[in-house]
């Protein structure tokens, strides 16, 4: 067998979120708002590796080098920078249980 390349590893994650979208789509049953929240949390448990067979990806910030200088100036708070070495803030893992932890927030940049 063989180690799953980049383009592959795309391909497939890609191919599992198509199934997702198509679906919720056909659930013609359900609200809108629950066929969306159901793309959202089954992409989202993909992404936790907990969705037929996809492996955990991780997922973390990546901003532009210029972006902490920027955020600094308006005073806002920055993200991690990940393009230097290793990775900082994976935030996934457990997004599909937390999705719903709270109620959405509106505001900050």
């Amino acid at each position: 067998m063989y180690e799953i390349k980049t383009e592959e590893a795309k391909e497939r994650f890609l191919d599992h979120v198509r199934k997702t979208v198509k679906y919720w789509q056909n659930l013609t049953e359900e609200t809108v708002e629950a066929r969306i929240e159901g793309v959202a949390f089954s992409i989202l448990a993909a992404i936790d590796g907990v969705s037929d067979g996809l492996p955990k990806f991780t997922l973390a910030p990546d901003p532009h080098p210029d972006d902490r200088m920027y955020r600094i100036e308006l005073g806002l708070p920055w993200w991690p920078e990940n393009y230097k070495g290793c990775i900082v803030a994976d935030i996934s893992g457990q997004l599909h249980e937390d999705l719903y932890e709270k109620p959405v927030k509106r505001g900050e940049p």
